[in-house]
């Protein structure tokens, strides 16, 4: 050390090029790291999806969860295998062992889950992904007096437009459904044609992979209207709709027992007698459309009775824009969108979590 010491002190140009090639390393390396304001890393798990429709949690765990469970364990490179049995809903967590090649453990994941053939018929395809965490770096919200689906379009254009952008990696959309798509066949063009309900369904399941859902009976209204809507005619017949379900193979049933879309004229009345002969004629699970404006009562008495998917899209709208009437009619300082939309979310949240714990059976604060 001494040696060296000596020798830099007598030889000063030498250890000034040396001085000078350290630092433009260092400086050259520093350009090239990646630098991330908000970095996204792995969590070195993979997580599998099942969804289960109608189902309990204990028909998931059986049906569902033990099967991937047995059928993942002992995989190489599996460190532990986290599970969760909802209603409607299989969620396997696989975290992989440290040093592990995740992309090969999530490739064996999905080798092993495709073999699995004893699903039952009512689940739908696995979703296999890397868990990753990614925090949010702002918020664009994109609203106005028109219909969803226009919200929707226009969310997407911006989405689109933001993607454009070299400096933007990530954009998502939340807050709006699913597209869906409803398909309506008279006996008409059925015999005219030589089909049947069940090969259109055969056919639609096959273009998209997606389970399909039937309506039966009339469940009139308008969900994208304010104005008031009658209680829907013609009712749906247990009879018809046992035949409808075995011909057609239809994953659920929406029905229709008094029910309507958008808010109803005065007080609904559901015909739970019908719903009750219903469930005992449909093998699957019932949808309840136009649930908005049902008292908690009618909805905990509907799902007792069999229904396991109810709709109360315009309830939530209606609480979204009643909250922004009432933070533009007090003022915001500032046009602080968000602050105004920051009560709008707390509002639409609380109505949402208030009908989850009607949905999952809670009593209401009341009782």
């Amino acid at each position: 050390m001494r040696k060296s010491v000596a020798w830099m002190a007598n030889n000063h140009v030498a250890a000034n090029l040396l001085m000078i090639f350290v630092l433009l390393s260092g400086f050259i390396a520093m350009m090239g790291l990646k630098r991330e304001t908000f970095p996204e890393f792995s969590l070195d798990q993979v997580q599998v999806q099942v969804p289960y429709l109608g189902a309990s949690p204990e028909e998931v765990e059986e049906g569902v969860t033990r099967r991937i469970e047995e059928r993942l364990s002992g995989l190489e490179g599996v460190r532990r295998i986290r599970s969760t049995s909802a209603e409607g809903m299989a969620v396997v967590t696989v975290e992989v062992e440290l040093g592990a090649d995740l992309g090969k453990v999530q490739d064996d994941v999905k080798n092993e889950i495709d073999r699995i053939d004893t699903f039952p018929a009512e689940t739908e395809k696995p979703v296999i992904k890397e868990m990753v965490r990614r925090n949010r770096v702002i918020d664009v919200v994109v609203y106005g007096e028109v219909s969803e689906k226009a919200l929707k379009v226009a969310a997407e254009r911006v989405r689109d437009d933001l993607r454009a952008q070299t400096l933007i990696s990530q954009v998502e959309i939340s807050g709006v459904r699913a597209d869906e798509i409803a398909i309506e066949v008279s006996e008409y063009v059925l015999r005219r044609h030589g089909l049947t309900l069940e090969q259109v369904r055969q056919a639609v399941q096959r273009a998209g992979e997606m389970p399909v859902e039937g309506e039966l009976g009339g469940v009139g209204g308008d969900e994208d209207s304010s104005g008031a809507q009658e209680t829907a005619i013609p009712m749906t017949d247990p009879d018809q709709a046992r035949a409808f379900v075995e011909q057609t193979g239809v994953a659920s049933l929406a029905i229709a027992i008094g029910n309507a879309h958008g808010i109803y004229k005065g007080e609904p009345k559901l015909d739970f007698d019908r719903l009750a002969e219903l469930r005992d004629a449909v093998p699957g699970p019932l949808v309840l459309h136009g649930a908005s404006g049902l008292s908690d009562d009618d909805l905990r008495r509907a799902i007792s009775l069999g229904v396991r998917k109810i709709n109360v899209n315009t309830e939530i709208r209606q609480t979204l824009f009643g909250s922004l009437e009432r933070s533009l009619e007090q003022g915001v300082k500032g046009y602080d969108v968000t602050r105004l939309f920051g009560a709008a979310m707390e509002a639409m949240q609380q109505t949402v979590e208030e009908k989850i714990d009607v949905f999952s059976g809670s009593p209401s604060p009341s009782s």
